[in-house]
Order: C-alpha cells, then sequence, then structure tokens
C-alpha cells in the first residue's frame, strides 16, 4: 500500500501485489479504481482516495491471548 501524503491529496493511493488480495479488490472496489498496469510479477492498482480508509485498516485486530 502506497498511501503518501501527496498522492491523498492528489486523490488517489496504489496497491502493489502478485496474489489474490488484486481479485479481492476487484471484486470489492471496482468502482473506485482509477487504472490496473500489470508489472510482470506484481499488479499495479491506482485507486481513487475515497474507497480507502487508511492503512490502519488494511490488517486484521488480533485478539488477545491467541497466538
Amino acid at each position: 500500500i502506497n498511501a503518501q501524503k501527496q498522492d491523498l491529496q492528489d486523490g488517489f493511493v496504489t496497491f502493489w501485489s502478485d496474489n489474490s488480495d488484486i481479485t479481492n479488490l476487484i471484486n470489492r472496489s471496482t468502482k473506485y479504481i482509477l487504472e490496473v498496469q500489470d508489472c510482470e510479477e506484481t499488479v499495479r492498482i491506482k485507486m481513487d482516495k475515497k474507497g480507502f480508509r487508511s492503512c490502519c485498516h488494511a490488517f486484521k485486530v488480533a485478539k488477545q491471548g491467541t497466538e
């Protein structure tokens, strides 16, 4: 996830992935996708910031006392 301050001010965030995260993002947030680029081993998606919550919300919260 690339959510630099300047990019957010310009209205977008960028994601790179080499797995099914890209498929999930396309299925969940199609209307926010601005650009998709195949970078051979990875895929880059440029997404409207309106479809992005924050980097902190990209991860699950760990429950206390579990491993």
